[in-house]
């Protein structure tokens, strides 16, 4: 409780009780202790307090469900109807668990003089503080909503060959709406670029001409020309505008309470038939076709509770606990009035949004083979679409930075092009698309993905005390499972090859009972040895993941002047770092073993794309983003074979009732090597482009380079 420290300053008054609103004792505002941090120094300084809402056992999370089901069924003639409803009524609490009550960090600093104790416990209790932050407020989300589900099928008996099931299921599915009110959204219609706040830039003062640092490199207001401290740069500039532009609070005022929409009803078909290929019961054709749809879960919605301006916080840094108290004016300052870092906001700016969809389909034939054996072909599609995803709307787009464009070059630098604007606040001074905001994650539905496979299955009854099954599959599995909005093209950049992909894939399986030497011989000593063993096991023939190689810049060094890209928003590569890599040649050529042991790719088939230049390294020519493609990559590891068997001894206990079963286990019995990962990041020279690691590329390596060892287990069971 606070009373433990009753003196510590802060920057207003915490909410008390009396402002809890819509939310219960235990998520409102309690009297807690501040958070303490007390950082690094000559002397270790391990302690800390950061309990806060849950972990100080100050929060409430609710998740009550209501479901309803009900089912019927009637058979008429050679149709099954079946039909039914079920339809769930969900309500969520959860707090956002800001802290109110403040958080102190007493971590030493050898740059500023009172910090300079080189003890962050000393500090404390000199009074000299790093950094303190308190939150205005705290809010609790209260959400409700439902999913109701509706279906009809008809399993029918056409004739004695054929069979059809036929169905339709459809969903309703409402929004999560927050009855307490707390979520904030960006809207890009209410945004207004000229009423947003102005950002401090970066500026040389003193009559300093650049480059400047230290005292004279400062923050400059470009309305006012007035000038702050060089910490202040891309900050907003206090009482200068509105920072939250474009953001509402979802239920008030007018405002629509559900974040987004989606169309009442979604149709689910489902198809499925059997029929008997020769009327002989011994070749059957089956298939099926159906549509499913997900639901959008409340995680993606949450992190709407609590954002500016409902919420937010004051930080203070390098102060003593007099300075903190000062600043003290009885009330929580204006959030307009405070020099915050950009917003970066979670939001939903798609309005009406699709299901996103599953949809699956199988095609086989079986055919009975002898008394014992059947053997079966066929073809599976599974494939899925309006698949939600999160991206940046307010993203740099590519060529946007230096050296590509000279806007970007920072002022106080004076053509150290190492240096850019986009080092402070995450490029907020590059971001053009809104203007005062950083990255701002929105939702988007265009993600998809595709699994082919053609299936070849043969397995044999148990028959003379032998058991077998061997399938064999060929399959592709791609899709796009990310979005990149800076390329103009995001399945040309992402859609690829998916982690789980395997060409390849042959899984044998067997049991055989070994014959009763002791009972075959009437024996029954010899029996004790020889009877009741069994021996199974599994084989499993399978192509390797999918992977990239990797191009960069060798270590310590920044690359080529400016970039490849021009923007940090691009998948695969940030500013002043690298590109995805350039194919120029086959990577399974001239591959083989030498003496570092086998090779498993051509590292010479891949570079780093080339800038061209000009004078003094300047770049004369477009951003460079490399051809390698999307996805997990057009590259597999080598194939992994493994063999796992079972050993097992049954001895009877005097009667069949009770048996002692002993049984030995070997997971890659043979214990050979199983290879899970390579070395594939190739290092360049920054001044000629060369490969400079190539002698340990393609070879096993990586943090986990095989997958494991023999492993043996044994185990004793007593059944009775």
């Amino acid at each position: 409780m606070s009373s433990l420290e009753p003196n510590l300053p802060k920057l207003f008054p915490s909410p008390t009780a009396a402002q809890d609103g819509p939310q219960s004792k235990t998520n409102g505002y309690l009297p807690l202790l501040p958070t303490f941090v007390f950082g690094g120094g000559t002397y270790p300084a391990g302690m800390q307090y950061t309990k806060n809402g849950t972990s100080a056992g100050a929060e409430e999370n609710f998740n009550p469900i209501w479901t309803y089901q009900d089912n019927i069924s009637k058979v008429h003639g050679h149709h099954a109807f079946k039909a039914g409803v079920y339809i769930e009524h969900n309500l969520k609490s959860q707090p956002s668990s800001k802290n109110y009550n403040g958080a102190f960090n007493f971590a030493a600093n050898s740059s500023i003089p009172f910090l300079n104790t080189n003890s962050g416990y000393a500090n404390a209790l000199l009074g000299n503080v790093n950094q303190y932050q308190q939150y205005n407020a705290t809010t609790t989300f209260d959400v409700e909503y439902m999913n109701a589900e509706f279906y009809i099928q008809d399993n029918w008996k056409v004739n004695r060959r054929l069979t059809l099931d036929l169905g339709l299921r459809m969903y309703h599915q409402t929004p999560q709406i927050d009855l307490n009110h707390t979520f904030v959204n960006f809207s890009p219609s209410l945004y207004s670029k000229s009423a947003t706040s102005r950002i401090y830039v970066p500026s040389c003062a003193n009559g300093v001409t650049a480059p400047c640092s230290g005292a004279n490199l400062v923050g400059l207001d470009p309305g006012t020309g007035a000038t702050v401290g060089s910490g202040f740069i891309g900050d907003y500039v206090p009482n200068s505008g509105n920072p939250a532009t474009g953001l509402q609070t979802l239920g008030v005022n007018g405002v629509q309470a559900n974040p987004y929409s989606q169309a009442p009803v979604a149709y689910g078909p489902r198809i499925g038939f059997a029929y008997d290929l020769m009327g002989d019961g011994k070749t059957a054709i089956r298939g099926g076709w159906g549509l499913f749809y997900n639901r959008l879960d409340g995680n993606q919605v949450y992190g709407m509770s609590g954002q500016a301006p409902s919420t937010y916080a004051q930080t203070v840094n390098n102060v003593t606990f007099a300075q903190i108290a000062a600043q003290n004016t009885g009330a929580a300052p204006s959030f307009t009035g405070l020099s915050l870092s950009p917003l970066a906001p979670n939001s939903w700016t798609t309005g009406h949004v699709p299901f996103d969809a599953v949809g699956n389909a199988s095609l086989d034939v079986q055919r009975n083979v002898g008394k014992t054996m059947v053997v079966d072909i066929g073809y599976t599609l599974n494939y899925s679409y309006n698949q939600k995803t999160t991206y940046n709307i307010n993203y740099i787009p590519i060529g946007a930075g230096w050296p590509f464009n000279p806007a970007a070059l920072d002022p106080t630098t004076a053509g150290n092009t190492s240096n850019t604007i986009a080092q402070w606040q995450g490029g907020i001074l590059q971001r053009t698309i809104y203007p005062g905001y950083n990255g701002i994650s929105s939702a988007y539905f265009l993600l998809h993905n595709n699994y082919n496979a053609l299936t070849f299955n043969v397995s044999k009854r148990l028959s003379h005390g032998m058991q077998w099954g061997a399938v064999y599959t060929y399959s592709k599995a791609m899709g796009a499972t990310s979005y990149t909005p800076v390329v103009p093209n995001n399945d040309a950049w992402n859609y690829g090859r998916l982690s789980s992909d395997r060409t390849h894939n042959v899984q044998i399986n067997y049991n055989y009972d070994i014959p009763n030497l002791g009972k075959i011989t009437g024996f029954k000593p010899l029996g004790v040895i020889t009877d009741h063993w069994q021996f199974s096991g599994i084989t499993s023939v399978q192509s390797g993941a999918p992977y990239n190689p990797g191009c960069g810049y060798t270590s310590g060094t920044a690359g080529v002047t400016g970039g490849f890209t021009g923007t940090p928003d691009l998948s695969g590569s940030t500013a002043n770092t690298q590109p995805r890599c350039q194919v120029v040649g086959n990577p399974y050529a001239n591959i083989g073993t030498n003496g570092n042991g086998q090779v498993y790719y051509n590292a010479s088939a891949f570079a780093m794309p080339a800038l061209p230049t000009g004078p003094n390294n300047s770049i004369v020519g477009p951003p460079a983003l490399g051809n390698a493609g999307g996805g997990s990559g057009p590259l597999s590891l080598p194939r992994v074979t493994n063999f796992d068997v079972t050993l097992t001894k049954a001895i009877p206990l005097g009667s069949e009732k009770r048996t002692l079963r002993l049984q030995a286990q070997a997971y890659n019995v043979f214990n050979h090597t199983e290879i899970s990962g390579i070395n594939t990041s190739g290092q360049y020279s920054p001044t000629t482009n060369a490969l400079t690691n190539g002698a340990t590329l393609g070879y096993i390596g990586g943090s986990t380079p095989t997958f494991p060892n023999r492993v043996l287990a044994f185990s004793a069971r007593l059944q009775f």
